[in-house]
């Protein structure tokens, strides 16, 4: 399914919409809808230096608002290690 989405919280306007496709349907569970929305931004704009939580909101492809999310950026750390000589 196709969506549209601005994000509220760094002053983006209705008009600065962006497009993106999910697997979920709006009712389905529409936290997934926003979730999507949220990874194609992160994905798209390559950035965590922005303060999140961030608000999305959700749009139809006629422009109609399907709801507005507070989305957090989680992050799980990753740990490498090597072996020094000693």
């Amino acid at each position: 399914m196709q969506y549209k989405y601005y994000i509220t919280s760094i002053s983006e306007t209705p008009q600065d919409v962006t497009e993106f496709e999910s697997r979920w349907e709006l009712g389905e569970d529409d936290t997934y809808l926003a979730e999507d929305a949220a990874k194609h931004f992160y994905d798209w704009r390559h950035t965590d230096r922005l303060s999140w939580p961030l608000t999305f909101v959700i749009l139809n492809m006629e422009n109609i608002e399907l709801g507005r999310f507070s989305i957090d950026l989680e992050y799980e750390p990753f740990f490498r290690a090597s072996e020094l000589s000693a």
